[in-house]
């Protein structure tokens, strides 16, 4: 697990992108800040332009900079409109800026007209303080850059819908109103599908958002899959109902993440505690699609179920297959298998020892790869032993990643992705490896919930 998957939730805030084509599209393999570092030098070059004519000519040219203002965000307003630029919060702090600066020089244009006595420190430092204005308006737009989405693969169109479940078994713990314990849950399923299609639902890392793995959900989708991801109100960065109320994460679920520590019992109790809201958060899931009519829920074969997660996510769609029969299908996504932790003995963890019910596909990151199950980490050493026991299982690997690498982070921010990873950097094409992985993903799902051919996917990429 990753404390920094926490922040794999921002990638939501964006709004979602327009499928056209952009024609300052940014390079598919990096181009970190492509567009977005191309404007903030034009603009740079456009102000020191117009310090260094007023240093010359011994004049501030109000008229001059009211003019390349109100151009420069008429500009902004046409690239928005037009898909050049994608609207969001990458943009909002820029446009907010320029309109409030041009305001204030046209209406200083409208009451002054004659011009100051030039001084050459007040342009110097007009020219200084403008530039650190833009930098500070450019940081969402350098933190979340324009990206290539990744298309879906599927014939099919997609459809996005959302619900919320109550379950009137259990009292939240997170709040001390006595209420019961609520998810939410996000679809995305064939948008004009007929019959019945297999039903995965999954469970974001710790801090994330449903939305942390939307390529993986859509390239299903497009194949003939319900995905349900579900938002856990308190453990996740935030999450929305359907009556618009917003939960953000508990503190007392940060403080309880930053207890764990050497102590192996300690440890296990918050494990234990985690994995048993979790695991009834995916169940209720499940039960609820399958009691449910209408819409979304007619399309769901009950009889093609699977499961899967990141990190903390991971390690929960692993304990549902203990809980309940008609998980057909498992994938863990570079997460431990904490459902599988029954005790402390000597000072080392105890494993469950009944064999695991379902095909299991462990997909993990380089990093946590070398680092965690080929050392037998303590807390990752249940993973191959519980593995060997599944009817069928595989372990493969990409070379060069990192945790965030198996999320769509990488993809909507780059430098955040390498900053949540404790500052390592991934050297893997990102692209390359969300792809592979979501082919890897339909293929175990196709093979296990579908019956269509055998799944092959073994070793390092």
């Amino acid at each position: 697990m990753h404390l920094a998957a926490i922040f794999c939730s921002l990638t939501s805030v964006l709004l979602t992108e327009p499928e056209i084509s952009y024609i300052l599209a940014p390079d598919k393999n990096g181009g970190l800040f492509m567009i977005e570092m191309i404007i903030f030098i034009l603009t740079v070059f456009l102000l020191t332009g117009y310090m260094l004519y007023c240093l010359k000519t011994r004049n501030e040219h109000p008229g001059l900079l009211t003019g390349m203002r109100v151009t420069s965000l008429a500009a902004l307003i046409v690239m928005l409109a037009t898909g050049i630029l994608w609207w969001g919060i990458r943009w909002i702090l820029l446009l907010a800026v320029l309109s409030i600066i041009t305001l204030i020089s046209v209406i200083h244009l409208l009451r002054h007209s004659k011009s100051k006595t030039f001084r050459r420190r007040r342009t110097v430092l007009g020219w200084a303080g403008m530039v650190i204005l833009f930098v500070i308006a450019m940081i969402p737009a350098f933190v979340f850059p324009q990206y290539h989405k990744i298309k879906p693969t599927g014939s099919y169109a997609i459809a996005v819908t959302n619900d919320t479940y109550t379950d009137k078994t259990r009292i939240e713990t997170y709040t001390n109103r006595g209420e019961h314990r609520k998810i939410n849950v996000k679809f995305w399923y064939p948008e004009q599908g007929r019959g019945k299609y297999p039903l995965v639902v999954f469970s974001h890392g710790f801090g994330g958002v449903q939305d942390s793995d939307e390529s993986t959900f859509e390239e299903l989708a497009s194949h003939g899959y319900v995905v349900c991801s579900i938002g856990h109100p308190y453990e996740s960065l935030y999450t929305v109902d359907t009556t618009g109320k917003v939960v953000t994460i508990s503190s007392e679920y940060i403080r309880e993440f930053e207890q764990v520590s050497d102590n192996r019992v300690t440890n296990l109790k918050l494990f234990q505690t985690w994995m048993n809201i979790r695991v009834k958060d995916m169940n209720l899931a499940i039960d609820s699609i399958l009691a449910k009519h209408g819409g979304v829920y007619d399309m769901v074969d009950h009889h093609a179920i699977g499961v899967f997660g990141h990190s903390m996510g991971g390690a929960a769609a692993m304990g549902v297959p203990r809980m309940r029969q008609d998980i057909r299908a498992v994938i863990n996504l570079d997460a431990p298998m904490f459902c599988e932790l029954t005790g402390v003995k000597d000072g080392k963890y105890t494993i469950n020892q009944k064999p695991y019910p379902a095909p299991l596909l462990n997909i993990y990151s380089e990093f946590l790869y070398d680092n965690a199950i080929e050392k037998n980490d303590p807390e990752y050493f249940e993973n191959r032993i519980v593995s060997a026991t599944a009817p069928a299982s595989y372990e493969v690997y990409f070379r060069g990643t990192q945790h965030m690498n198996l999320t769509d982070l990488v993809l909507c921010s780059p430098f955040l992705a390498d900053q949540l990873n404790s500052g390592r950097k991934a050297t893997a094409d990102k692209y390359q490896c969300i792809e592979t992985m979501n082919q890897m993903i339909l293929g175990f799902f196709n093979c296990y919930l579908k019956g269509q051919g055998e799944f092959h996917y073994k070793g390092a990429y």
